[in-house]
């Protein structure tokens, strides 16, 4: 009888992990449809003047955000992106993203090891790096609810507020 039990107990397990994984693979399918506008293209060694097209590339992953739209994506070719960026302001402390992204957006790198968006320290960082003029480096708003973000590594992004708190 105690066999049994576990067998029972096996078999469920088995069958609630394939249904969350059904159901995990059909929010992978409604999360891609989500994604069906324009296309854009971004690369770091691109001219300053690119258009976002694959031939005339972005330089700056902000370029790309600032010209799409709700549902389009944004495919970073391989580098890192040290370039860029935006001061925004949350709860009345002013900080500095590499990226802000304000609408729902896909941003795909080239790779995890070949795509990094770089932020920086700033001047005269304290012990744990934070400092003046420090660089977060992506920072997604409210209205950005939905967005996915794959195949890029984040790096050295700090920052740091107005009255020296940690943020």
């Amino acid at each position: 009888m105690k066999m049994i039990k576990k067998v029972v107990k096996c078999i469920s397990g088995l069958f609630v992990a394939g249904f969350l994984l059904s159901a995990l693979d059909a929010a992978a399918v409604t999360l891609a449809n989500d994604f069906q506008g324009r296309s854009w293209h971004v690369s770091p060694m691109a001219a300053a003047n690119g258009t976002g097209t694959q031939t005339s590339p972005f330089r700056t992953i902000q370029d790309a955000v600032d010209a799409a739209s709700d549902g389009d994506v944004i495919n970073l070719g391989p580098g890192v992106y040290r370039l860029g960026g935006r001061s925004s302001e949350c709860q009345a402390v002013t900080t500095f993203s590499r990226v802000v992204v304000d609408k729902k957006l896909k941003i795909a790198g080239s790779g995890r090891m070949s795509t990094v968006i770089e932020g920086a320290a700033g001047a005269d960082p304290d012990e744990d790096g934070l400092g003046p003029e420090a660089v977060r480096c992506m920072l997604f708003t409210a209205e950005a609810a939905g967005s996915l973000l794959e195949k890029v590594t984040l790096r050295g992004g700090r920052t740091i507020s107005a009255d020296t708190s940690k943020t």
